[in-house]
């Protein structure tokens, strides 16, 4: 199959990435295990199942299951339908994911109960598999994004801190991530993190293009204005020191195309609405 690479990085209508994806991680890993109890807890059209922390997510430090409650659901399914506003990211998720894990802030130092933002992980050796807390439907909407992103990067081969073809920078060299302000990382991890707040704030485009409700308008606004203001100096360094090989090159200029209609976009709505108020 010739892959057409410069289609790969942003969600196609048609799942095309979804599917080279999909060919890269049987080739390299095998396709992991969708079976599962008649009874199982399921999102997604039933593709992706709800279940209890297990495995590394039941060890991470503060956080916990959170109770798979009628009110729990009808938050993860309220972000569901927060994702299923974009088709192209909804049919991916529902192929690449298979297992989410909803969590909660023992403490609340980060989340507060009820409170806004959200704690979400993906662990490199669980492919197809994501936590996330639940409190806050639009960012928990965020985060199914988020963390499909640095899945589907994974099943590519691209890791945080090494990769399989793509990118060639030295892993001794560290830049600015556009996320952890002040921790220098390897240009795979900054690769990362720019390529999955794409998806974010690509994810904030479409739910206000959709005309919602004042509130929930007012919120995204301010989720796109924390994205765009750290987007734009990231893409800005991939721009300028990210290094490639063959398949990389069409990979990241796809990437780079995609990335910079987002911002710019994200930016036109922005300056609009400060006219909008100024008036």
């Amino acid at each position: 199959m010739d892959i057409d690479w410069i289609r790969v990085a942003e969600p196609q209508p048609d799942q095309y990435d979804t599917e080279v994806t999909l060919q890269r991680l049987r080739q390299s890993r095998g396709l992991p295990s969708r079976q599962r109890s008649e009874d199982a807890l399921t999102i997604f059209d039933g593709a992706v199942e709800v279940r209890p922390t297990e495995g590394p997510y039941s060890k991470m430090e503060g956080l916990a299951s959170a109770p798979l409650s009628d009110e729990s659901m009808r938050k993860i399914r309220l972000a569901e339908s927060y994702v299923r506003q974009w088709p192209a990211a909804f049919n991916q998720f529902k192929a690449l994911i298979h297992t989410f894990y909803p969590i909660r802030d023992v403490k609340g130092n980060r989340i507060p109960p009820g409170g806004k933002g959200s704690i979400s992980h993906a662990f490199q050796s669980h492919i197809g598999t994501m936590c996330a807390s639940i409190d806050d439907p639009v960012c928990l909407a965020q985060a199914f994004v988020h963390e499909m992103a640095h899945n589907k990067l994974r099943a590519l081969g691209i890791m945080v801190e090494s990769t399989e073809g793509f990118i060639t920078n030295d892993p001794k060299e560290l830049y600015p991530s556009p996320i952890l302000i002040g921790t220098p990382r390897p240009m795979t991890a900054v690769f990362h993190a720019e390529y999955s707040f794409i998806y974010v704030t690509q994810l904030d485009l479409i739910l206000l293009a959709n005309d919602p409700e004042e509130e929930l308008r007012s919120y995204v606004m301010l989720l796109l204005q924390s994205n765009v203001s750290r987007m734009e100096p990231g893409l800005k360094l991939i721009r300028e020191k990210i290094q490639v090989d063959d398949i990389g090159r069409p990979f990241v200029d796809g990437f780079i195309d995609w990335a910079q209609r987002a911002i710019d976009e994200g930016r036109r709505i922005l300056d609009g609405s400060r006219v909008a108020l100024a008036s």
